[in-house]
């Protein structure tokens, strides 16, 4: 189940280089589909987006910003919720 949500983003990543809007989109029509809470979509992103071949490192500027928006999304414990 989540395995098969972090591969469809993951794909969706390796093959059209999504813009910020569209990851949060997708990964929310993921969460409806799979019927979890939204602290999923922190997990599920985190994992789709920094592969083995996606490091944290060299990546976490480009993708910032979803995780940015994710924090906002929940308010006061938005930050706690990313960690």
């Amino acid at each position: 189940m989540l395995a098969s949500a972090i591969e469809e983003i993951d794909q969706l990543i390796t093959s059209s280089d999504p813009t910020i809007t569209q990851l949060l989109l997708d990964v929310k029509v993921i969460q409806f589909r799979l019927n979890v809470t939204a602290d999923y979509k922190f997990y599920i992103l985190m994992n789709a987006i920094f592969t083995k071949s996606r490091n944290i490192l060299e990546f976490w500027t480009k993708y910032e910003e979803a995780f940015l928006t994710l924090v906002k999304e929940f308010g006061a414990t938005g930050g706690d919720r990313l960690l």
